[in-house]
Order: C-alpha cells, then sequence, then structure tokens
C-alpha cells in the first residue's frame, strides 16, 4: 500500500509519523555515538545495530526495485503506445500484478 497524502488532519498524521520516525533516528545515532566513546565494550552493540540498519536499507532497496520495476513497465508501455499511435497495440496484453498479501 502506498503512501496517501492529504490536507487537513491526515496531514498532521503524516508529520507526526515523519517526527517519530526521526526521533528514533536521532535516538539510534545518539546511542551509536555513546556505544563509540564507550570503547571496544560495545563494538558488538554497534555492530547489532548496523546489521539491523542493513536488513532495513536492504528491504527499501528491495521496495525500490518493484517500483522502477513497474515505472519502467510504463514507460515501455506508453513510449509502444506513442510509437504504434494509439494504446489499442496493448488490448490483448494481460498483466498480472501480484498480491502482496
Amino acid at each position: 500500500m502506498g503512501k496517501q497524502y492529504s490536507y487537513g488532519k491526515g496531514t498532521e498524521e503524516l508529520s507526526e509519523i515523519e517526527q517519530l520516525k526521526l526521533k528514533n533516528k536521532q535516538k539510534e545515532i545518539k546511542a551509536f555515538i555513546d556505544w563509540c566513546s564507550e570503547g571496544d565494550s560495545t563494538l558488538k552493540q554497534r555492530y547489532e545495530m548496523l546489521i539491523e540498519r542493513k536488513a532495513s536499507v536492504e528491504a527499501q532497496m528491495e521496495e525500490l526495485k518493484k517500483t522502477m520495476d513497474l515505472i519502467d513497465h510504463k514507460c515501455w508501455y506508453y513510449k509502444t503506445a506513442i510509437d504504434a499511435g494509439t494504446e489499442d497495440i496493448h488490448k490483448e496484453d494481460k498483466i498480472v500484478v501480484p498480491n502482496p498479501n
């Protein structure tokens, strides 16, 4: 499910979510800096934090890859329709969109 943007109360809710995410990241950064100043006794905590962050980034990259694949398909679709002068060229195309659930 994609992000939904709206005006009014929905915008405030989105802003609050983004602020919570930012606060969480700030806490993680502070913890990491504190661990660095504590020295070698925190090597494992720093490593584990980085492993968790890596997994999170990999998941984000996978979602971005799916988005890019869809955009590439749409670019191809419209380019071929433009070249043919009509979208009718795609009437027989069947696109299967996997259900994320």
